[in-house]
């Protein structure tokens, strides 16, 4: 929950070599303006799976405004701007179409001890 500002870039978690190999990718997101790819990345929707080893990608939306209405009344669906949602929704659907079209799947991290299950 990091707003709908202009996408930034994207942060990912996983094996090292996984995360090393989609970084070099970030040009292919700069016109979108997501091209700020790093290490580590996810969020509390998909920390489970992450937790069982599963690779995370999180959106890294600008903040520079996030806190002049985030939780107001005034925090209301008409703020998001379409184009910037429309780009943030392009750069995670780029990002998907990436992983699908690997040959291998993203190896998988050992579980860590806070696993739900």
């Amino acid at each position: 929950d990091a707003g709908c500002g202009a996408p930034w870039g994207l942060g990912i978690t996983g094996v090292e070599e996984d995360v090393a190999e989609l970084i070099v990718l970030a040009p292919l997101f700069a016109p979108l303006g997501a091209e700020h790819l790093h290490a580590g990345g996810g969020g509390a929707d998909i920390g489970p799976l992450m937790r069982d080893g599963v690779m995370g990608v999180g959106l890294h939306p600008d903040v520079s405004r996030y806190f002049d209405i985030h939780h107001t009344n005034a925090d209301t669906i008409e703020k998001i701007d379409p184009a910037h949602l429309q780009r943030n929704a392009a750069a995670m659907a780029l990002m998907a179409y990436i992983l699908a079209e690997r040959e291998l799947a993203p190896a998988r991290t050992p579980p860590t001890q806070e696993s739900d299950h």
